[in-house]
């Protein structure tokens, strides 16, 4: 069985290529970013878009829509850009491989993630969020997404009920701390020195790529991987690490320096900024901010009138270069500023 790996991520694309060639019922698996012919499986990424999924159909392949754990996509909406199943990058390596295997058959594997009771996201709904977090009005997302003001509007609704967000800044603030929305992508920069790594990671195609990336790499000692937080204390005293690469917070080991793995299989960056000139008072406001309190409850739960919290509000775009609260989430995130 030859299959080809249609994969927007390359790191999510290696370690999803590991997997496959793992097992001795595929005979070759390539990782492409273009249709190719000559293949009978084929695994297209649904961030590529429906049309991309539409023209590696078009080569004759049996073809399914990859998705993460946000994603909403049906099996409808599937078969309408011409795949046979969807199949989720986020389940344990050994049903994703069942996953493909029910392709190879014949059969349609359904929809399913490896987070369970995990709310999904349209495409269309985290590219809003993404807008949000940029500071954009609905007027000006609907011109970048041209969509009308009041269809906006309609999906925020729908967006706040899923993260059970009140407005615009606590929505950026759930979806950001969920990974729903990606960081600001600022570049990696390796330890100086080389250091001993463990990539802690429930997503087996993900910690697959980011060890395979690893590998080689001058700044790298010696590298491991975990897949529970049980997994990672075992290891952790195997390797002695010096650095912990966490795809979940709750994999993170005390005393430790982590970064977290961004769903693309990145390692996050923290921007630097300054965040001394935010006081405390701000700070206090910031949090507030991020947990969708309005002005008159921020004033009832800090003891300020609302004239003096809009004061500050104003002195926090001014100090963060922002325009509105959800911008100023965002970007206070991004400095470590909402940091407990």
């Amino acid at each position: 069985m030859r299959v080809l790996v249609v994969e927007g991520h390359e790191v999510l694309g290696n370690g999803l290529r590991w997997l496959l060639t793992r097992v001795p019922w595929i005979e070759r698996c390539t990782l492409a970013h273009e249709p190719q012919g000559g293949y009978d499986l084929a695994l297209v990424d649904v961030g590529l878009g429906l049309p991309m999924c539409e023209r590696v159909a078009a080569t004759g392949a049996r073809t399914a829509l990859l998705t993460s754990r946000w994603d909403d996509v049906s099996l409808r909406t599937a078969r309408s850009a011409g795949a046979f199943g969807v199949i989720s990058r986020d389940l344990p390596a050994r049903d994703l491989l069942a996953a493909v295997r029910t392709l190879a058959r014949g059969g349609m594997p359904e929809p399913r993630t490896g987070v369970t009771g995990g709310t999904r996201f349209t495409p269309r709904e985290r590219e809003i969020l993404r807008l949000v977090g940029a500071g954009l009005t609905n007027a000006e997302i609907g011109a970048e997404m041209f969509l009308a003001p009041g269809t906006v509007k309609h999906h925020m609704l729908g967006i706040y009920d899923k993260l059970g967000a009140r407005n615009r800044a606590g929505a950026v603030h759930s979806a950001r701390r969920l990974g729903i929305v990606a960081d600001r992508r600022e570049p990696f920069t390796p330890p100086a020195e080389p250091v001993r790594v463990l990539v802690a990671d429930p997503i087996d195609v993900r910690r697959a790529g980011v060890l395979l990336a690893l590998h080689g790499r001058p700044w790298v000692e010696a590298c491991a991987g975990a897949r529970t937080l049980e997994d990672a204390r075992a290891m952790a005293e195997r390797l002695d690490p010096q650095l912990v690469l966490a795809g979940t917070p709750d994999l993170r080991l005390p005393g430790i320096p982590t970064l977290a793995l961004r769903e693309d299989g990145t390692i996050e960056q923290r921007v630097e900024g300054d965040t001394g000139s935010v006081s405390p008072r701000e700070r206090d406001v910031l949090f507030a901010f991020a947990a969708g309190a309005t002005n008159p409850v921020i004033a009832s739960q800090l003891g300020l009138s609302p004239n003096t919290v809009k004061q500050h509000a104003s002195s926090i775009f001014r100090k963060l270069g922002v325009r509105n609260r959800a911008e100023a989430v965002r970007r206070a995130d991004e400095l470590g500023l909402l940091a407990a």
